[in-house]
């Protein structure tokens, strides 16, 4: 599914639009300025100054013969113990 991404704009009152300047509005969702979230398990996205920039999780490399796959709400696979 595509990332639908709306940056809100400019307001004639100078305060109320720098407010709204550091906001964004993912898929109906709005974020506030430095908000972190995951988009899914493994991409993880943050607002600044209105602008959204996503990251995918990069797992690290496991040393391990038979890795558990991800638990729920996780990116990554881990070794058992």
């Amino acid at each position: 599914m595509p990332l639908e991404l709306v940056l809100l704009g400019h307001s004639d009152n100078a305060l109320y639009g720098c407010l709204l300047d550091q906001q964004c509005v993912i898929q109906g969702k709005t974020y506030e300025h430095n908000t972190r979230w995951r988009d899914n398990d493994c991409t993880e996205c943050t607002c600044t100054d209105g602008v959204v920039v996503c990251d995918e999780i990069v797992c690290p490399v496991l040393n391990c013969g038979n890795p558990l796959p991800p638990a729920p709400g996780e990116c990554c696979p881990i070794c058992c113990k």
